[in-house]
């Protein structure tokens, strides 16, 4: 539950910084398609990074705030999540940190409160218009189905199926309906069934609720200037817009006729982006994607091992070559502890560290070698103390 937590922070920061470049950068641009593209791979990307680990030999100044988020997520053996003593570099050491507890029940409980909350919101809408479509009629248009509905609604398309009001079928049919069609053809559908998940997942960070607006105004622009090219008067489709402005938006998982800021939308039918060379700005997500790549990178635990192994020796034998051989003494008995038996009364181990040690997987084994690095660590530091005018060479 800790893991998947993080991930919704790690990847929440993610989308915030690569929605705040493009609100920078391309919003007022009118390469609709181009836009609609880029947000997409703003959402996969977002999704994505905080599941890459790039292995790094050694620890950054840009990993700290994401090493002590990591660690406020370790759950110590009374319950609670904490910072534990040792770190594995002395980058990750706070004391802020270090000495914050935080409860383990509250949080998931927000967070899945939160989430149940706003799946129940998407799953009415959802029914809700399957409602409108299960008692719609089917007619026949220019030999294609489309369901005329005797509620009064806003026209709208959802999952393939075109969906109008009986005065929108008589009155606008044709300008509606080549509207409608152009969002099945783009596949604008698929885009709000992906964003739709991530609000869920993401239903705390507001920046995902405007992305979505973001796109979907994209997606009425796209609509609007590909259906001026159909043969439609561009006036009379105007008009259209002006009065189906008056209609709200009822359900946020359709692509509705009669969106919000329709001044804007017949700007956008009139604008027209003469600097092809706008589009290279997109260039500039690179670097931000690479800042995060290694914000998110972590040392690999057998080169942290190795370096650490050697390091140590070195100032140690450089010091003392009996302090050392007891120094050896010392790991091998703490290895040999940590893995004796459970009824030991000088060692307790959890059921995690049970079940990791008997399972003999990838994991458990980089666990235990981490372990095995902060001994090393926190041994080495408590010599150092110990011996006055010690000044290792290394």
């Amino acid at each position: 539950m800790n893991a998947f937590l993080l991930y919704v922070l790690q990847s929440t920061l993610c989308l915030s910084l690569f929605y705040g470049l493009y609100l920078l950068l391309l919003q007022r641009d009118t390469f609709f398609r181009f836009n609609r593209c880029v947000l997409l791979t703003i959402v996969v990307t977002s999704m994505l990074i905080p599941l890459i680990r790039m292995p790094v030999t050694e620890p950054a100044l840009i990993q700290l705030p994401m090493m002590q988020l990591e660690e406020v997520f370790i759950i110590d053996q009374s319950g609670h999540m904490a910072i534990p003593a040792t770190e594995m570099s002395e980058i990750a050491r706070s004391p802020t940190i270090r000495d914050t507890k935080i409860s383990f029940n509250v949080f998931p409980l927000i967070y899945f409160a939160g989430l149940i909350a706003s799946l129940v919101v998407t799953l009415i809408s959802i029914i809700g218009v399957i409602r409108i479509i299960a008692t719609a009629r089917t007619v026949m248009y220019r030999q294609q189905k489309i369901l005329v509905s005797p509620m009064k609604i806003n026209s709208f398309f959802f999952a393939g199926k075109i969906v109008l009001s009986e005065m929108d079928y008589e009155r606008f049919a044709t300008e509606i309906i080549t509207h409608e069609d152009i969002h099945r053809r783009k596949g604008h559908f698929w885009d709000l069934c992906l964003l739709g998940v991530v609000m869920v997942i993401h239903w705390f960070n507001p920046l995902v609720w405007l992305l979505r607006r973001e796109m979907k105004a994209l997606h009425e622009y796209e609509a609007d200037r590909s259906t001026l090219t159909q043969g439609i008067d561009a006036t009379r489709y105007k008009l259209l817009l002006i009065e189906k402005a008056a209609g709200a938006t009822r359900y946020s998982v359709a692509s509705s006729f009669a969106q919000s800021k329709i001044k804007k939308r017949i700007v956008m039918m009139n604008k027209q982006n003469f600097n092809p060379w706008a589009r290279w700005k997109v260039l500039l997500f690179i670097p931000l994607a690479a800042l995060l790549l290694q914000a998110f990178a972590r040392p690999e635990i057998k080169l942290v091992a190795k370096n650490l192994a050697d390091k140590e020796k070195d100032e140690i034998v450089s010091y003392d070559k009996e302090a050392y051989d007891d120094f050896v003494k010392w790991v091998c008995d703490s290895v040999q502890k940590k893995l004796s038996n459970v009824t030991n009364n000088e060692v307790v181990l959890s059921d995690r560290e049970k079940n990791e040690i008997v399972s003999h997987d990838k994991e458990a084994y980089e666990a235990f070698v981490k372990w095995v690095c902060e001994q090393i660590i926190q041994r080495v530091e408590q010599q150092r103390k110990q011996d006055k005018g010690y000044n290792p060479t290394v």
